[in-house]
């Protein structure tokens, strides 16, 4: 099965865009790093340090069910986006199993 994404561009509470900013993925429930890859299919395993792109891009994927933080700094400022939780979609609109993301469309049945 393929892992969800995490993708987002790295801003201040001021919205500056943070280009190249050095990025930590930590686990909410343990405080530990948590494993990033860099393919939906998780076997390309990121090694620290991770950088987001020269347009502050941060995207990898990682293990479904897990509540992590992304934390990251460079020159402009700081960013940290918390309690982010990684849950699969849906596989089709009708899909019904439990701890789905609803897919666009998928207003239910009837």
């Amino acid at each position: 099965m393929s892992l969800p994404i995490y993708q987002r561009v790295a801003v201040t509470d001021a919205g500056d865009i943070i280009p190249g900013a050095e990025y930590t993925v930590i686990n909410e429930n343990t405080g530990l790093a948590e494993p990033i890859y860099s393919n939906r299919a998780g076997s390309s395993l990121k090694s620290a340090p991770y950088f987001a792109d020269s347009a502050g891009v941060i995207q990898f994927y990682i293990a479904a069910g897990t509540t992590y933080r992304v934390a990251a700094s460079g020159g402009v400022g700081s960013y940290t986006d918390r309690y982010v939780y990684a849950a699969y979609a849906q596989e089709t609109t009708t899909d019904q199993t439990l701890g789905r993301i609803l897919e666009v469309g998928a207003f239910g049945l009837g």
